[in-house]
């Protein structure tokens, strides 16, 4: 329970008693700020009168209960939540809870927060990043992390920001990265932001070498493949964050080897 900077906004989040926020600590503030938004939850018995459509989305199935989405995750039970969302509070009422319960909780913050973060113009990846000085690189592996691992161990003075979800935002014609409670690990222990330097695209080949692309290629390449969540996204917004970081920073795909780890990281610097 408390308030946290994330992606420079205060969002007030009152997860509930036996939560581990262990992950949160590091992007509490002080109770004073004001929160953009709150986020409650709260353990039910019972909703009644569920009628209710059922869609998919992400994976996961959705039902809709009078307009109000519903979640129902399959873990070892079903588990139902219906969503509240007036007067800028979002309230999350969930009824049998089960063994992970955190990891619902967690999935349900970060769906929310991404949702109201698009209204500000923040793209949500899933994707991994990288620090390179004192800039970020967005790392696009197609081999489970491989390179993301070889980059840490080889590289000095780097850190991981994001392993795999990632907030992204254009500020004053600057690309900006931010990282985030929700990710499966990173070793920095505080709310940052970092200017991005690079998306690299990287997988195993026989060229051993960067593959040219036409603009139309990469503007493909970053749209298809980068990981954004299109949920709260059009086309044309979609196409349009495409476009900027095709503006802004570079764009590069590698196939070979992963041993070539401090040749990669060169071009990059170098560019």
């Amino acid at each position: 329970m408390g308030k946290y900077l994330i992606v420079d906004m205060v969002w007030e989040i009152n997860f509930p008693q036996g939560f581990n926020d262990e992950k949160f600590n590091c992007f509490k503030i002080d109770e004073q700020n004001e929160a953009k938004e709150t986020i409650n939850f709260e353990f039910i018995d019972k909703i009644d009168k569920l009628n209710i459509e059922n869609y998919e989305e992400n994976g996961l199935k959705m039902y809709y209960q009078d307009g109000i989405k519903l979640f129902d995750i399959k873990e070892k039970d079903n588990v139902i939540v219906r969503g509240k969302y007036l007067n800028n509070t979002s309230t999350f009422q969930i009824i049998n809870t089960f063994d992970d319960s955190n990891k619902l909780i967690e999935i349900l913050s970060f769906m929310r927060l991404a949702e109201l973060s698009a209204n500000n113009g923040v793209i949500t990846l899933l994707a991994s990043a990288v620090t390179m000085g004192e800039k970020a690189v967005i790392v696009v592996d197609e081999n489970s992390k491989t390179f993301v691992n070889m980059w840490l161990n080889e590289i000095e003075d780097t850190s991981l920001i994001s392993e795999d979800k990632l907030f992204v935002k254009i500020d004053k014609n600057i690309v900006k990265v931010y990282n985030n409670p929700w990710s499966k690990q990173t070793n920095i222990n505080k709310s940052i932001s970092i200017p991005l330097n690079a998306v690299l695209f990287v997988s195993k080949g026989k060229e051993n070498d960067f593959i040219e692309q036409t603009d139309t290629q990469t503007l493909l390449s970053l749209a298809m493949n980068l990981g954004i969540m299109t949920d709260n996204l059009s086309n044309e917004a979609l196409m349009q964050f495409c476009l900027d970081l095709l503006d802004r920073v570079n764009i590069l795909k590698y196939r070979g080897k992963f041993n070539n780890v401090r040749k990669i990281f060169n071009k990059i610097y170098f560019s």
